[in-house]
């Protein structure tokens, strides 16, 4: 008498692919995660930063939606939202964790996701006294980096403007999304030059001591009545 084992149906379990919109975007933004398993029972879906668990402080689930296909092909979609940079670590890892049961290990797959800073909230100023009229435009590069730009008034019939810059403020400034400042921090202030309404000048001559200059006594080119004609205006005294 021969024994027959009942056939072992297989269990097909896997994660078919882990995606996202985005894999760079700026602190306070969104972006999607989808995750796609192939199984013969609904799983569940986790989403984390290390394997066990999502870092709150940093990202916000704000949805979350599942669906199956075909009993077979299932979908999880996540929209998470940024609340800190994290460029400077080099982005953040994400792993989907799919749990088919008992019967099968958990399955895992990961992608890494960075968060630049918003150049919008960076601050800077003019170092040093500015004159009225002097403003700050502001221009957005397509990559998320920022151009600040100092504009002196227009100049007028008495004053010329023109900016000072040195190391520490210059007349334009960017702020990069990797770092989130400006680069130099300040902006340079504009410099006013008064035109030259009236005055005085004066010069004086060192004519030695051998003889009398500029005297009612003097004699020939350095008489009192020469040095006041061969210098105009200029005082003799």
């Amino acid at each position: 008498e021969s024994t027959f084992s009942k056939p072992t149906k297989l269990k097909i379990s896997k994660i078919q692919s882990f995606v996202t919109s985005e894999d760079e975007v700026i602190v306070g933004e969104s972006f999607d995660l989808t995750c796609t398993a192939i199984g013969e029972i609904i799983p569940v879906f986790r989403i984390t930063n290390d394997g066990r668990s999502l870092d709150k402080s940093r990202y916000n689930i704000e949805t979350l939606s599942m669906e199956t296909q075909n009993d077979l092909l299932h979908i999880a979609k996540y929209k998470i939202q940024t609340n800190v940079a994290t460029v400077l670590q080099g982005g953040q890892d994400f792993y989907c964790s799919v749990d088919f049961g008992s019967s099968t290990p958990e399955l895992t797959k990961k992608i890494s996701i960075t968060t630049n800073y918003d150049c919008n909230t960076a601050k800077i100023t003019v170092l040093g006294k500015q004159p009225a009229g002097q403003d700050i435009t502001y221009e957005d590069g397509d990559n998320g980096d920022r151009t600040a730009t100092v504009t002196c008034p227009d100049d007028t019939d008495d004053i010329r403007y023109s900016v000072y810059e040195n190391s520490q403020a210059k007349k334009e400034s960017v702020c990069t999304k990797e770092t989130g400042f400006y680069d130099p921090p300040y902006l340079a202030t504009c410099l006013e030059y008064h035109a030259f309404q009236n005055g005085r000048f004066e010069q004086i001559w060192s004519l030695g001591s051998s003889s009398t200059y500029c005297t009612d006594s003097s004699q020939g080119p350095f008489s009192k009545d020469d040095r006041i004609r061969s210098t105009s205006a200029i005082i003799c005294c």
